[in-house]
C-alpha cells in the first residue's frame, strides 16, 4: 500500500485497486495532490475502505480474475451508492467490463484513458502545473506511419520493431530511436551515446520492454513531445498486443490439434519456400510420407482413445530421432510426412540425401519396436510398425504437390511388397524395416 504525502482537496482519498495497467503513475502525474490510495486486490480494496472514506475507486481490469463482477459487487456494498466506481482496462477487456457495470461499475475507461474522460469519470480536476497526458495530435504522415506499423502484424517481430522505431523518430523528431521488446530491438538511425527519454512499453498489465530516445534532430525535447512518447508507447504495447494474439492465430491454425506437430497447412507452405530456395541455390529436399501399419485394428480393439495415444506417442518418438532442421508433419489421419533438408549454407559436407533420410527412419522405427504403448496393454512392444515412401527434389519431382504423390506412390509399393518397410522411387523395395 503507498500514500502520497499531501492532502486531498476532497478530505478523501482516490483508492485505486489492483494496478496491473500503472494507472497510479498517470494519476499521480495529473493529480499531485490527490491523496492515493493503491492496493494489489479487490479483497484489499475493501479492507482498505476501513481506513476512511475514498473519493473514488478507480479498479484495474485483470482478464485471468474470474470473479470480476462478484468482486465489483463488494466494493459497491462497501463505498455505497454515492461514491464513483470507475474500471480501466485493456481493449480486449472491454466486453468484460462491460458485463461488470451490471454488478454496479458506473463505467469503464479503456487505457490508456483520455485524460478528459478519466476527470470526468472520477470527478478530478487536474491541478494546476500537471502533467498534460491527453493524445497528441497526430498528422498525416505520422498516421500513415501508424499504418505501415499495423501491415507489419503479419511479418517477423524485428521487421514490426523496425517499423514503430521509424515511427517514433519520425514523430518526435529524435535523430535515433530504439524499442526494445520480447528480448528483440529495433533500431531506427544511428545510436550514439546514452538516451535522452525512455518510456515503458506495457502489454496485458506486463512491462515487456521500452522505449528509448536519442538526441533530437534540433533543439531540446519539450512537455508535448514527452506527453507524445507516452503515448505513442502505450500504443506499441496494444500493437505488440496484437501482433501477439495474431501470432498465437497463425500458430493454431499451422499446427494439429492432437499431436501437436505443423500440420498439412504448414507442411504444404513450408515445402513451397523449401523448394522455391533449393532450385535457386540447387540442393536436394527428400520427403519421407509414412503411416502405421494396419492402424484401423488398433481404433477398432483397444478404441479410439487408444488410437490418439498411439498417434501421439508416435509423433513424439519422431520428432527425438529427426535432425532439429528437419519438418516433422502430420498429414492427415495416422500419415506423417518428414521434409529432409541442409538448413545452412554451404551445404552441410557430405551430406547425401536420401540415404540419410532412410537411416533416420530405421532408427526411428527401431525406437517403435521398443516403445511401451500401454493402451496396447504388457504384451505390445515390438507390435507396431509404419512403412513409408521416400521422394526427392528435384529428380523425382518438381514441385510440392508432385512430390507427395510420388512419395505416396512409393509407400504403396511397400505396402504391397510385406509392410514394414521404406521404398523410395524408383528402386527396389527396401528390407524390412
Amino acid at each position: 500500500m503507498r500514500f502520497s504525502e499531501q492532502a486531498s482537496p476532497f478530505g478523501h482519498r482516490l483508492l485505486v485497486v489492483a494496478d496491473r495497467l500503472r494507472m497510479a503513475a498517470l494519476l499521480e502525474q495529473r493529480y499531485p495532490t490527490v491523496r492515493l490510495a493503491v492496493v494489489p486486490t479487490y479483497m484489499a480494496g475493501i479492507a482498505e475502505l476501513a481506513n476512511g472514506p475514498v473519493h473514488a475507486v478507480l479498479a484495474c481490469v485483470d482478464p485471468t480474475f474470474a470473479s470480476l463482477e462478484r468482486a465489483i459487487r463488494g466494493l459497491r456494498m462497501a463505498i455505497g451508492e454515492s461514491t464513483p466506481l470507475v474500471l480501466c482496462c485493456p481493449p480486449e477487456c472491454e466486453p468484460m467490463s462491460r458485463r461488470a457495470l451490471e454488478a454496479g461499475a458506473d463505467d469503464y475507461l479503456i487505457f490508456p484513458p483520455d485524460p478528459r474522460e478519466l476527470d470526468q469519470l472520477l470527478s478530478l480536476q487536474p491541478s494546476a502545473g500537471a502533467l498534460v497526458t491527453q493524445p497528441p495530435a497526430t498528422n498525416v504522415q505520422e498516421m500513415v506511419a501508424l499504418a505501415r506499423v499495423l501491415e507489419s502484424l503479419t511479418q517477423s517481430p524485428h521487421r514490426l520493431l523496425q517499423q514503430m522505431a521509424e515511427l517514433l523518430a519520425g514523430a518526435l523528431g529524435a535523430g535515433w530511436v530504439q524499442v526494445l521488446a520480447d528480448g528483440l530491438s529495433g533500431l531506427h538511425g544511428v545510436r550514439s551515446g546514452e538516451p535522452v527519454l525512455q518510456e515503458a512499453i506495457i502489454r496485458e498489465g506486463q512491462k515487456i520492454g521500452e522505449v528509448q530516445l536519442g538526441l533530437p534532430q534540433r533543439g531540446s525535447y519539450d512537455g508535448g513531445q514527452v506527453d507524445k512518447l507516452r503515448y505513442l508507447a502505450g500504443i506499441c504495447g496494444h500493437v505488440l498486443h496484437a501482433a501477439k494474439r495474431q501470432h498465437q492465430w497463425q500458430q493454431l491454425a499451422m499446427t494439429d490439434d492432437l499431436t501437436r506437430l505443423p500440420n498439412r497447412r504448414y507442411l504444404m507452405n513450408f515445402l513451397n519456400r523449401t523448394i522455391q530456395r533449393a532450385a535457386r541455390e540447387r540442393f536436394r529436399v527428400t520427403i519421407c510420407l509414412f503411416d502405421i501399419d494396419d492402424f484401423k485394428i488398433y481404433n477398432d480393439q483397444f478404441s479410439h482413445d487408444a488410437g490418439d495415444e498411439i498417434l501421439r506417442h508416435t509423433a513424439q518418438l519422431l520428432l527425438r530421432h529427426c535432425r532439429v532442421e528437419d519438418v516433422v508433419a502430420r498429414l492427415g489421419g495416422d500419415e506423417f510426412v518428414v521434409v529432409f533438408w541442409d538448413a545452412e549454407s554451404p551445404r552441410v559436407s557430405g551430406s547425401n540425401h536420401p540415404e540419410e533420410a532412410i537411416a533416420v527412419m530405421k532408427r526411428f522405427t527401431e525406437a517403435l519396436k521398443n516403445h511401451e504403448f500401454g493402451c496396447l496393454g504388457p504384451k505390445a512392444r515390438g507390435r507396431l510398425t509404419v512403412s513409408g515412401g521416400l521422394a526427392s527434389f528435384p529428380w523425382d519431382a518438381a514441385d510440392p504437390q508432385e512430390l507427395l504423390l510420388k512419395a505416396d506412390q512409393a509407400l504403396r509399393q511397400a505396402k504391397e511388397h510385406g509392410k514394414s518397410r521404406f521404398q523410395l522411387v524408383g528402386q527396389l523395395p527396401d528390407s524390412p524395416a
